[in-house]
C-alpha cells in the first residue's frame, strides 16, 4: 500500500493474534445486491464513483488497498476504520496515513440516494478497492458481498506487524489470520503501486543493522539513486516509489516481483520476500509469469475480504460510514460535581489540548493531509471557506490537485518563525491561516478560541508549552525495578527484538 505522509516514526507496532473463528462468512455471495435495489446495479454505481475519482488521482488505488487491509486486519472487514471519533481506529497512529475516506463517502451517498440503508460501508470498501485495482491494470476479480458494518471502533485495538519484520515473523502473523506463505507473497504485490517516505528506508541506506553502512542486499545503483532522493544530511521528507520500474510504478502488475529479484526492493519486507527460502520460489514464479499475477492477487484479495465478516443480523448498516453505533450511558457533563473542589474537568482537558497543539509552531504537513480543504471541503467540490484566500492560493501552488508527489508545507505559515517554537502558530490560525483542519478549528471553536487568543496575545508561551510537555512525559510511565527494562540499545528490546517501522501494508 502507499506508505503515507504522517507516518513520522511508527516505531514498535506489535501484532495481536485475533482468532478468525467464530464469525460466519457463509452468507457472502457474488451479486448479493442484485435485484434488491430496484433495477439499479449497485456495484456499477460504486464503480462510476471510483472511476471519476481515479481519473482525477490514480494514487487512490494504493490508498484504497491500504484502507481495506487496515480495516480487515483489526476487527475484520467491518468498516470500523471509517468511523469518526476521538478514540476510533481512524485516530490510531498506525492509521494516520490512511486516506480515501472521501471516496467511500461519495460512493455511500450515491447508493443511499437510490436504495437507502441497504448497502453496507464494509461492502463499499471491498467493491471500491476492487474497482481501483482494475483501473490500475490489476484485473477485475469478483467481490463477494453481504457484509454488515461493525459497531466497535477503538484505536487501542489497532496493531500491525511492521514492514521491518522478518519473513518468519510475518508468516506467523498471517497464519493466525488463516493465510499461508503464498497469500503473503500475493498480497504484498500491492506494493507494485504506491510510495514510501524516506524516513522508513534511512536505515537501509546509511546504517543497516547499526553497521553505519548500506544494506548489502540492495542493488548499488538503486542505493545511489535513493541516496539522492533521501540524502542523509536533510530531514527524510522525500518519497520513493515502491516499484522502482519507472514505466510500471502506477500499474498493478508483476513488475514489483521482478524488481525485488534484482535486489531493488524498497522496504525491508519487500527485499526479504525475494531472499527468504520460504517465499522466494513464489516470488520467482510470479516474476517470470509461471503464476499469473492478476488472478492470484484477486484470489488473495477475496480471501482478505472474508476476514471476520459480520453477516445476517450481525452488526448494522450505517447510514453514514463515518458514524457508528451510539454508546449507551454517555451524558453531557458526566464529571460535573464528581471532582473534589468542583473542578472543571472539561476545562482542564481543553487547556491541555490547546497547550499540546503548540508543537505545530514548527514542523511540516504533507499535502495529502489537507487536500480536501483546498479542493473538496466536506464533499462540496470547493475549498474550505474558513481558509485565508491568499494562503489558499499559495497552498494550491505547492499542492496541485493531481501532483505525482506528496509535497510538504510549514504548519506555521509565518516565514520568519516557521522554525522557531513560539506563539506565531496561534497568531496565524487567528488570521485563518491554519494548514490542518484541526489547527483552524482550534481558533474557531468556542471551546478553545479564547485560549488561542490569549496565547496569541500573551508572552507566557514558553512556560506553558514546557508545562504541557512535562505532563506528556508522565503518560503511562514505567518505573521501579519490576516494570519494563533498561534497553542496551534503544532500537532493540532486550528479550525480543521487535524493532519496527511502518505497518506491513
Amino acid at each position: 500500500m502507499a506508505v503515507t505522509a504522517i507516518n513520522l516514526a511508527l516505531g514498535l507496532i506489535f501484532f495481536i493474534n485475533i482468532n478468525i473463528i467464530g464469525r460466519s462468512n457463509g452468507a457472502l455471495q457474488v451479486g448479493f445486491y442484485k435485484g434488491k435495489c430496484n433495477s439499479a446495479d449497485v456495484e456499477n454505481v460504486i464503480f462510476q464513483v471510483v472511476k471519476t475519482q481515479f481519473i482525477k488521482d490514480s494514487t487512490i488505488a494504493a490508498a484504497l488497498l491500504r484502507m481495506q487491509f487496515h480495516d480487515c486486519w483489526i476487527n475484520g472487514c467491518d468498516a470500523s476504520i471509517l468511523v469518526d471519533g476521538n478514540n476510533s481506529e481512524k485516530t490510531a497512529f498506525a492509521n494516520a496515513g490512511v486516506r480515501g475516506y472521501e471516496i467511500i463517502d461519495l460512493a455511500k451517498a450515491a447508493v443511499e440516494a437510490i436504495c437507502p440503508s441497504l448497502v453496507s460501508c464494509a461492502d463499499i470498501v471491498a467493491i471500491a478497492t476492487r474497482d481501483a485495482v482494475s483501473l490500475s491494470g490489476g484485473g477485475k476479480y469478483a467481490v463477494e458481498t453481504g457484509r454488515r458494518d461493525g459497531t466497535v471502533s477503538l484505536s487501542k485495538n489497532v496493531n500491525f506487524i511492521s514492514s521491518a519484520a522478518s519473513i518468519s515473523t510475518a508468516l506467523t502473523a498471517f497464519a493466525s489470520k488463516g493465510f499461508n506463505s503464498t497469500d503473503l507473497v500475493f498480497l504484498l504485490g500491492a506494493h507494485s503501486i504506491g510510495s514510501a517516505n524516506c524516513f522508513f528506508i534511512q536505515n537501509r541506506l546509511y546504517n543497516f543493522q547499526n553497521t553505519r553502512k548500506p544494506d548489502p542486499t540492495m542493488d548499488s545503483n538503486l542505493q545511489k539513486k535513493l541516496g539522492r532522493t533521501c540524502p542523509q544530511t536533510r530531514p527524510p521528507n522525500g518519497r520513493v516509489n515502491l516499484d522502482q520500474n519507472p514505466t510500471s510504478s502506477m500499474i498493478l502488475d508483476n513488475s514489483y516481483y521482478k524488481q525485488i529479484l534484482l535486489h531493488r526492493g524498497i522496504l525491508d519486507i519487500d527485499q526479504e520476500l525475494a531472499l527468504d527460502p520460504l517465499t522466494n520460489a513464489t516470488v520467482a514464479a510470479l516474476a517470470n509469469g509461471k503464476l499469473e499475477f492478476s488472478s492470484k492477487f484477486g484470489e488473495a484479495m477475496v480471501k482478505l475480504g472474508k476476514l471476520q465478516v459480520l453477516t445476517g443480523n450481525q452488526g448494522q448498516i450505517r447510514k453514514s460510514c463515518r458514524i457508528g453505533a451510539g454508546a449507551p450511558g454517555l451524558q453531557v457533563g458526566f464529571y460535573r460535581g464528581k471532582c473534589r473542589g468542583d473542578v472543571d474537568v472539561e476545562g482542564i482537558v481543553r487547556n491541555v489540548v490547546v497547550q499540546a497543539f503548540r508543537g505545530h509552531t514548527v514542523g511540516v504537513a504533507h499535502c495529502s493531509l489537507f487536500q480536501d480543504r483546498l479542493y473538496n471541503f466536506q464533499n462540496t467540490g470547493k475549498p474550505d471557506p474558513t481558509m485565508d484566500a491568499l494562503l489558499l492560493n499559495n497552498l494550491m501552488k505547492t499542492c496541485p490537485q493531481n501532483a505525482a508527489f506528496d509535497n510538504t508545507t510549514n504548519l506555521d505559515q509565518n516565514p520568519l518563525s516557521s522554525l522557531t517554537v513560539d506563539n506565531s502558530f496561534y497568531r496565524q490560525i487567528v488570521l485563518r491561516k491554519g494548514v490542518l483542519q484541526i489547527d483552524q478549528e482550534l481558533a474557531l471553536d468556542p471551546l478553545t478560541k479564547n485560549s488561542v487568543n490569549g496565547i496569541a496575545n500573551g508572552a507566557d508561551f514558553n512556560a506553558k508549552f514546557a508545562e504541557a510537555l512535562v505532563k506528556l512525559g508522565r503518560v503511562q510511565v514505567l518505573i521501579g525495578e519490576k516494570q519494563g527494562e533498561i534497553r542496551k540499545s534503544c532500537r532493540v528490546v532486550n528479550k525480543k527484538s521487535t524493532f519496527g517501522g511502518i505497518p506491513i501494508f
